[in-house]
């Protein structure tokens, strides 16, 4: 199951995975942000915060989870992985140099944090 939370006046997705992901979170999530990214164009954030290294039900969740991705990380500026998760903190990592967003693992305590980094301006070039 994967809760989700699209924050319209802050261009932000949060996403809190609770159990194994299926194929049908994704069709979820896409039904929820697709309409979203079609009228902003990119979601400035995405905070994921889950206690434990999330688990797919199945192939098909996988599989869904790596379409999902390789179809919408370009559309998304900032990537907020909350978790003590060591295993999933690892893998932010090489996301991070595999993936357009800039990623930044927070520890379970710091949402506010994570948030805070999510909205900041980006600086002048």
């Amino acid at each position: 199951m994967l809760e989700m939370e699209l924050m319209r006046q802050r261009g932000v997705l949060v996403l809190e995975p609770d159990g194994p992901l299926t194929e049908e979170d994704f069709d979820r999530l896409g039904a929820l942000i697709d309409p979203y990214l079609e009228e902003a164009g990119r979601l400035r954030g995405l905070m994921v915060d889950t206690r434990s290294f999330p688990r797919w039900d199945g192939l098909d969740g996988l599989l869904a989870h790596g379409r999902f991705v390789r179809g919408h990380a370009a559309k998304v500026d900032r990537v907020a992985l909350v978790t003590d998760s060591d295993l999933a903190g690892m893998l932010a990592r090489v996301a991070a140099a595999l993936l357009p967003p800039k990623l930044r693992r927070f520890d379970s305590g710091e949402r506010a944090q994570a948030m805070a980094w999510l909205t900041e301006p980006e600086p002048e070039a």
